[in-house]
């Protein structure tokens, strides 16, 4: 209580009076615990506990607490490289392509698409780009890509809004259609993303595109996964080979993100894009931790087993060198 006022307080104390009625309330306050647990080593910070037994929302009991019981690596299987930069100030891009060519072993990977939010207004410059870069050896997916059917139209007035819609809708399958023939002549997965009003339109129409392009067993990731649980059953059924993306946003339900299989789980911040907690506007790629952290909660299983699961799920996806070992027995 001392080194809370010392710290926290307007004025400092050098005694207590705690009466009976409300000793437990001072003490267990979330305010003094946090403060007090910022003050410890991280050590000490990881070994603390409130009580030999934790329990689950799922009504099931842990008699020890969750720990890490070695380093993790962490891996983000997706975010916005340039737009969390730009948002840092960062401008130089020229020396950034450079660093990451000149670099023997990289921790970053990049992949190229265009969002479907922009296919339509895109200039057919940017669009024919896109095939080149793709084809580099740094990029090690195409994407995302996909179809959106949450983006208002820009006309200014809307002569025939259904006609846009259509409209809007076919460039976005065309540019679908051209980045999974890309995908498919360089061996490189596609990074997925579809969005609607819970119609389920955009969904229908991507995977009707994936069918008929003959890709259902081709490599995919299904980027912000937010579908229910019947949803995420029919999606392992149709693309045997697709992995599923977890946000911050995916973990509101918590049925679905514990029936994702082991092996097909992936952790993403879509940083900075999304927000990591309402309220809260500020994302980037560190933030996985917390991910995992209520991810593991959810799975009933340790932080650092699921970050070993998810980033050997990550690595292996984008090709990325295996400097963390797959885990053993992925049951959990």
């Amino acid at each position: 209580m001392r080194f809370y006022s010392a710290h926290y307080s307007t004025t400092r104390h050098a005694q207590f009076s705690v009466s009976p009625m409300n000793h437990i309330a001072c003490v267990l306050h979330w305010q003094v615990i946090s403060t007090v647990l910022k003050a410890q080593a991280v050590e000490r910070q990881v070994a603390f506990q409130s009580h030999p037994c934790r329990l689950l929302t799922s009504g099931m009991t842990i008699d020890k607490p969750l720990r890490y019981e070695e380093p993790a690596m962490l891996v983000d299987s997706h975010f916005h490289l340039d737009k969390v930069l730009g948002r840092s100030g960062y401008t130089n891009w020229g020396d950034l392509q450079r660093d990451l060519q000149g670099r023997g072993h990289l921790e970053l990977a990049v992949s190229f698409g265009l969002h479907p939010h922009v296919v339509c207004n895109a200039p057919s410059k940017k669009l024919d780009k896109h095939g080149v870069l793709a084809g580099l050896p740094q990029c090690c997916a195409i994407g995302e890509v996909g179809v959106d059917l949450t983006t208002k139209c820009h006309c200014s007035p809307c002569g025939d809004p259904h006609e846009c819609w259509r409209t809007r809708l076919r460039k976005r399958l065309d540019f679908l259609s051209e980045a999974l023939q890309i995908a498919r002549s360089l061996g490189k997965p596609v990074i997925l993303h579809y969005q609607d009003y819970v119609s389920g339109e955009a969904a229908a129409q991507t995977l009707s595109t994936i069918q008929m392009m003959d890709m259902s067993d081709h490599i995919f990731h299904r980027h912000c996964f937010t579908g229910d649980a019947q949803e995420l059953r029919q999606r392992q059924k149709e693309l045997p080979h697709a992995k599923f993306g977890v946000t911050m946003k995916s973990i509101q339900d918590a049925r679905t993100v514990a029936l994702i299989q082991p092996e097909r789980l992936l952790l993403a911040t879509d940083a900075p894009c999304l927000p990591p907690a309402p309220g809260c506007r500020l994302n980037h790629p560190w933030n996985v931790l917390s991910l995992a952290k209520q991810v593991a909660f959810i799975r009933n299983t340790q932080p650092s087993l699921l970050l070993k699961v998810a980033d050997a799920n990550a690595m292996d996806i984008y090709g990325c060198p295996q400097t963390c070992h797959p885990v053993d027995g992925l049951q959990y």
